[in-house]
């Protein structure tokens, strides 16, 4: 499951590492897609399994879709930029046992955030390698 990682003293986690830094990334997203759609666009994209409710694995990566409880219609309207306020967040971080190259797993994440922005109205990816996407 997804954030198994240990949080240690001053919030830093320990968990896999992408080019020395944690592979973990919070994807925020603006969709019309219900969540059942989204869910199952993401499943398909990154080639998973559904685990739980929310979550998702896949030979690289785990994932789980999580509904923003912050996200008001009204609020986004007014704010549309503020996207930490989206209806919808990605959790998403490298499977332990991958043994994924970093720039693979990069670029799967790369694709995954193509993917998307073509059939959702605002994705940002917020993560420690984010100027690689």
């Amino acid at each position: 499951m997804i954030r198994k990682s240990v949080v240690k003293e001053g919030g830093n986690r320990e968990g896999r590492k992408i080019m020395n830094r944690d592979s973990f990334c919070k994807i925020y997203i603006f969709s019309n897609l219900d969540y059942d759609n989204l869910f199952n666009l993401i499943l398909k994209r990154v080639n998973g399994k559904k685990e739980a409710i929310s979550c998702i694995r896949s030979d690289w990566c785990e994932a789980c879709l999580k509904k923003n409880k912050e996200y008001s219609e009204e609020y986004y309207l007014s704010n549309k930029e503020d996207f930490i306020y989206w209806n919808y967040y990605l959790d998403i971080e490298a499977s332990e046992n991958a043994g994924i190259a970093d720039f693979s797993y990069i670029k799967k994440i790369r694709e995954l955030i193509i993917c998307l922005r073509d059939f959702c109205d605002g994705v940002v990816a917020s993560c420690d390698f984010e100027e690689f996407l």
